[in-house]
């Protein structure tokens, strides 16, 4: 049975220990746990590169990987460095909250109130200014975007001539065309991508989609089980991404969500297409855990692996922020959409309205209009009759008809109303 369904089930310790123990077993690793290293302190990124050290010629990259570092790597170093600007801003806010105090209580009113105020805050700054003396030296530590990339430079190092080939164009234009069935149908990995945000982008003339970027890395993987296999070299893979969401892991919801390992789909095309006998997968902080418990060679402190899951806490935060900021962003649009729409509807039916009123108006206007002028042609007839009572008969019903006239004035007023009819036949705007 576990050979038919060997995706569901996760490598138990005593095999992943031989894993790392096995000359035929590679480290694969994903842009995201590269791209955090800019995150950690330099005591964190000793034991990680001591790993990588460790394991010599047994890492790999991607080229998807390795392009999307490159191109990421400015980026998240400005916005480590934009985190330390951030903090100095706060703490200047904190400051002005004395003159906020002084002007909602007038200084100079309440005498004991003000001399409180005073000691209170000279002891604020006392503490800020010591701890921006520990702050300055953290913020000097971390990289800017113009200072040389020792970091970098240490990946160049254990990765060179450990890195994939780029797929060519034709075989990018055939995956995409397979990505699209696969995230319909959602067939991991990549399909919780297919409406990631950002623009595509071209290098060496190869066009690059940004939605199918695990997907390649992806098949750059399967391939390199594939080749590595038939040539006697590799059994076992074991990549390490930071990337928790369900298109790579299988994930249930017990007391929060627990991860309980890779997609079981990914195994079995790992597996089946790859050849290999063991599929596994880490986050940065179990891959730390697994080196401190399995090498004996290396020493992992605790605090990088505290240091680590704190980073990857503070990432997931941040990540359903901005998931919450964008649905309450598109509730809005939807909503204002919804009443524009509801507004158009109104005023629609109210120009209806008012056409249908003119119209009867018109209506009446007519037929007061022609009883007036057969009257008048009456009146003509009778103009040499003189008999009096009939005259007087006639007046009365001029006089009446008198009226009439006076009420069409005020309907004609009505009637040069500027609407046009042709509302009535467009569609609202949205």
């Amino acid at each position: 049975m576990k050979n038919e369904f060997i995706g569901f089930y996760v490598p138990t310790k005593e095999m992943l220990k031989a894993a790392w123990g096995s000359e035929k077993t590679l480290f694969i690793f994903d842009t995201n746990v590269l791209i955090k290293l800019y995150s950690y302190q330099s005591g964190t990124l000793d034991d990680f590169f001591s790993i990588l050290k460790y394991l010599g010629e047994r890492i790999w990259l991607p080229h998807q990987v390795g392009l999307e570092f490159q191109n990421r790597r400015l980026d998240i170093k400005h916005r480590e460095k934009q985190k330390f600007q951030e903090i100095y801003n706060h703490l200047d806010e904190i400051l002005a909250i004395e003159t906020k105090i002084n002007q909602k209580f007038l200084k100079g009113r309440f005498p004991s109130l003000d001399s409180s105020t005073e000691k209170l805050f000279k002891s604020i700054q006392k503490s800020i200014e010591t701890f921006k003396v520990s702050l300055q030296e953290c913020d000097s530590s971390q990289p800017n975007i113009r200072t040389h990339d020792e970091i970098r430079e240490k990946l160049d190092t254990f990765f060179r001539n450990k890195i994939g080939s780029a797929y060519t164009q034709e075989k990018l234009n055939e995956l995409y065309k397979d990505g699209e069935i696969r995230y319909s149908k959602e067939i991991p990995p990549g399909f919780k991508d297919s409406s990631k945000e950002g623009k595509d982008y071209i290098y060496r003339g190869i066009e690059y989609k940004r939605k199918f970027g695990d997907l390649i890395l992806w098949k750059q993987i399967i391939d390199k089980a594939k080749n590595e296999k038939d040539a006697g070299k590799i059994e076992n893979i074991i990549f390490i991404t930071d990337d928790e969401k369900e298109d790579w892991w299988f994930c249930i919801n017990q007391n929060g969500r627990k991860i309980i390992g890779p997609h079981a789909n990914l195994t079995h095309e790992i597996i089946d297409e790859g050849g290999i006998s063991l599929f596994h997968m880490y986050n940065t902080a179990s891959f730390l855990e697994d080196a401190k418990e399995i090498l004996s060679d290396i020493r992992i402190q605790e605090s990088s692996i505290l240091e680590v899951e704190k980073t990857n806490e503070a990432e997931k935060k941040l990540h359903t922020q901005q998931e919450e900021k964008v649905r309450k962003n598109n509730l809005s649009q939807e909503l204002q959409k919804e009443e524009l729409t509801s507004l158009a509807l109104y005023y629609k039916n109210y120009l209806r309205n008012m056409i249908q009123q003119q119209d009867h108006i018109r209506e009446i206007n007519n037929s007061i209009k022609h009883p007036w002028d057969e009257i008048v042609k009456q009146k003509e007839a009778l103009s040499n009759i003189y008999n009096s009572s009939q005259l007087i008969a006639l007046k009365r019903m001029l006089d009446e008809q008198e009226s009439w006239k006076n009420k069409l004035s005020i309907y004609d007023s009505f009637l040069n109303l500027p609407v046009d009819k042709s509302t009535d036949d467009e569609e609202p705007s949205e």
